[in-house]
């Protein structure tokens, strides 16, 4: 600062006299304060992005255990489903089982009530039938003699494809071939 200055008669001084004065900024405008203002912003970006990591964090973890809990849910509905499925399978077979004895039942008792005058033919009916309905390739329906008790015969009443020839005998002993051990054995043949 430059100051001259006058008397009170008007007389101005030949000499300037120079005063320094400093001003200084306010507090917020210092360096100091301008490095702690961007100290602090970057603490609290610095802050802000940890936040945010940590919830990110703490979403995914929200995120797959939910996603676990669905899977579990999902697994346990698909075990159910295939438990359903396989009652399902089951019941149907149970009712084809139920269909076809009943159906056959039926078409035996319908030859039943037709040929039940005469043995021979009621047996050779049944047994075609039989062997048509389960899709063997033969049959046969034997007749337990046992006038003798010494020697029970069996002996063939009715047959499907064993022979054309109507002239051959089929009987046999107990005990004598497939027929005659199934009968002494009780088993079917395999």
């Amino acid at each position: 600062f430059l100051l001259k200055g006058s008397n009170g008669d008007g007389v101005w001084n030949d000499e300037i006299r120079k005063i320094s004065i400093r001003i200084r900024p306010p507090w917020y405008k210092t360096r100091l304060a301008i490095l702690l203002f961007f100290a602090a912003i970057a603490m609290l970006i610095a802050a802000y992005v940890r936040q945010r990591e940590r919830q990110t964090k703490h979403d995914n973890e929200v995120l797959q255990q939910k996603i676990e809990e669905a899977q579990a849910e999902l697994k346990g509905k698909a075990r159910k489903l295939e438990e359903q499925q396989e009652e399902i399978r089951r019941r149907d077979e149970e009712e084809a089982d139920i269909r076809f004895l009943t159906t056959g039942i039926a078409r035996l008792s319908e030859i039943i009530a037709r040929k039940r005058r005469n043995l021979e033919e009621l047996c050779t009916s049944v047994i075609s039938e039989l062997v048509s309905y389960i899709d063997a390739s033969a049959g046969g329906i034997f007749v337990m003699h046992d006038d003798d008790a010494n020697q029970i015969l069996l002996r063939a009443a009715g047959e499907f494809c064993y022979s054309s020839d109507k002239n051959i005998n089929y009987t046999f002993a107990a005990g004598e071939g497939n027929i005659g051990t199934c009968f002494v054995e009780k088993q079917t043949m395999k």
